[in-house]
């Protein structure tokens, strides 16, 4: 839909000063975690399990004595199954992030999160389902990057500003799966998200008072913001 329709998708924006897809933002979160992170750590990994059990948070929660038996009891196939969905889901969550680059560029939300979890999930599964000798998509970016992992990262040559942008999305989600309680991929995705904006948007992020924007904007010689041509904030 995204390539049929491109920016004409519907719904739109009830202001028209938020950009195109911004909503899809709060999905992923930007500097915090999106609406959409906890309901998939809490989706059963075992078929026929409620919402809640064993699941991704299961594990994490220490649960995965309790998981494991929940696994065996289902057998191999179903836990496969389970594994299948995951990469399908995560195979659809990376086309759709690769075609709303294409039409927004340093605009388009971001998936990082979301891939994460998708990541993390496929993860445990395999672990505790003993799934490791079933093929693995090798073209699918780890979501959560080893040590090895992030010093491969560092390696790889930088062309443009994306790349440069996507290094530090990798790091930022190497501190997220191994640091959760340091600010520190908050604040990397926060610098990401904002490189990517125009420099008046970041000027009214940064100074959302609209005398004050323009008190700072005339003091520089800069005209006037978008929102302060038009009459809103």
């Amino acid at each position: 839909m995204v390539k049929v329709y491109g920016r004409m998708l519907h719904p739109q924006s009830e202001d028209v000063d938020d950009r195109p897809f911004d909503m899809i933002s709060s999905l992923n979160g930007v500097g915090r975690e999106g609406s959409l992170i906890q309901p998939l750590r809490l989706l059963p990994l075992a078929k026929g399990a409620s919402y809640g059990e064993a699941c991704l948070w299961s594990a994490q929660a220490g649960s995965e004595a309790e998981m494991t038996a929940a696994l065996a009891a289902r057998g191999a196939k179903a836990a496969g199954d389970t594994l299948a969905d995951i990469q399908v889901a995560g195979d659809a969550v990376r086309a759709c992030d690769a075609a709303l680059t294409e039409l927004l560029g340093r605009e388009a939300p971001p998936f990082s999160q979301i891939l994460d979890v998708l990541g993390e999930s496929e993860a445990v599964l395999r672990r505790l389902a003993n799934l490791d000798g079933m093929p693995a998509d090798v073209e699918r970016e780890p979501c959560a990057p080893s040590m090895e992992a992030s010093a491969e990262v560092s390696t790889t040559a930088i062309r443009n500003r994306e790349d440069a942008f996507e290094q530090l999305l990798q790091i930022a989600r190497f501190f997220r799966h191994a640091e959760p309680h340091s600010p520190i991929a908050d604040t990397l995705e926060t610098l990401v998200r904002r490189g990517r904006m125009d420099f008046l948007t970041l000027i009214e992020e940064l100074i959302p008072d609209p005398n004050a924007r323009q008190a700072v904007m005339t003091s520089a010689g800069i005209g006037k913001t978008k929102s302060d041509s038009t009459g809103g904030t």
